[in-house]
């Protein structure tokens, strides 16, 4: 297989991905991964090959629900008899703001004040996750306006990811013992 081509670029909140072979040999497809990290990656989506061909082909991917922030992606194309190799890596910026979210103060001690009244929707899943990607607290609010108790949590920076319907938007914070 002769990869030519593979990017991506950001378009209306959602991030298109775009690759070309110059030819295939034996390809049974592309596992297209994406990553936050460049350490952890998960599959998004496997898009069948052309077998063999010495024809120019063309494949595209959306990633409707990016990650906010860099998105890092890869290839990894499998042939029929199970050997695969990876492609190089490509990052896109998901610029989508979430300046339509306010907390603070930031960073806090103790309790975070959250106002979401600009969002449309109602029901709101709340993740606190960790500086390794874990989510150390989850909760489903429904209010506009609300504390967030966040004392029992050390020092050190988080992410806020807020998630309605699978948009996802998410906002750094710092938790600072006195």
């Amino acid at each position: 297989m002769e990869l030519i081509n593979f990017r991506g670029q950001y378009v209306e909140e959602e991030i298109q991905i775009d690759w070309q072979t110059a030819s295939e040999q034996n390809n049974k497809g592309f596992l297209l991964q994406r990553s936050r990290n460049v350490i952890d990656w998960e599959n998004l989506s496997f898009v069948e090959g052309m077998g063999t061909t010495s024809e120019l082909q063309h494949y595209t991917y959306i990633d409707r629900y990016p990650l906010i922030g860099i998105n890092y992606y890869r290839l990894k194309q499998i042939d029929f008899d199970e050997h695969y190799e990876f492609s190089e890596i490509i990052n896109v910026n998901n610029t989508f703001q979430s300046s339509e979210i306010i907390i603070f103060p930031n960073p806090t001690s103790d309790v975070l004040h959250v106002d979401l009244s600009t969002l449309l929707e109602q029901t709101t899943t709340i993740q606190l996750i960790n500086n390794f990607g874990q989510v150390v607290f989850e909760t489903k609010r429904e209010e506009q306006s609300f504390p967030l108790d966040l004392s029992s949590y050390p020092s050190g920076p988080y992410h806020l990811q807020f998630i309605q319907n699978q948009r996802q938007i998410s906002k750094k914070i710092f938790i600072q013992k006195l």
